[in-house]
């Protein structure tokens, strides 16, 4: 992180706590305010995953989601052809009754 981008993450979060001291919440409102949220918390867990993954090629998380798909599918195909063959064996080693 840049030293600008520090700077104004300190600032939007010292502007932030000023104005939720300044506003207090009763018990009611902060009942609303977290029936409000968790309402809401798969969409905002999907926005931030979407923001801060998907968004980023480059992101670590998503390279091993990518390469964890690429090997499932490799061995899904390996053990498909396993059973295949198995199956193949089986048949061939069974007598032919006629």
């Amino acid at each position: 992180m840049s030293l600008i981008n520090s700077i104004r993450s300190n600032y939007r979060f010292a502007l932030g706590v000023r104005r939720y001291l300044r506003e207090p919440v009763d018990a009611d409102q902060a009942r609303e305010r977290i029936e409000r949220r968790l309402s809401t918390r798969r969409e905002a867990f999907l926005r931030v995953l979407e923001q801060a993954v998907y968004c980023k090629p480059d992101n670590p998380l998503l390279q091993s989601c990518w390469s964890m798909l690429a090997l499932r599918s490799q061995m899904c195909v390996i053990s498909y052809t396993k059973s295949a063959w198995k199956a193949l064996w089986s048949a061939s080693m069974m007598p032919a009754y006629t």
